[in-house]
């Protein structure tokens, strides 16, 4: 007959969730990471290659919520 774990035993094997510090910490890290991002795409918008590609695809004016558009666009 098979031996039966104690529930000592199998509180040891079972596998425990992440505690509030260290889902703390991971929100922590992927923030940072999120506003890298965020500013790595500032630095590319404010570029003023963006502007000239604009004008040469027949854009009249830079359109700032241009890419907001696109992305709703992508979206639906």
């Amino acid at each position: 007959m098979a031996s039966r774990k104690t529930k000592a035993t199998r509180k040891k094997t079972a596998k425990r969730k992440p505690g509030l510090t260290t889902l703390r910490k991971r929100i922590d890290t992927i923030d940072h990471e999120l506003v890298s991002l965020m500013n790595q795409r500032a630095d590319v918008a404010r570029d003023d290659s963006v502007h000239q590609i604009s004008l040469s695809a027949g854009r009249k004016s830079s359109q700032p919520g241009g890419e907001l558009e696109l992305l709703l666009l992508a979206e639906s």
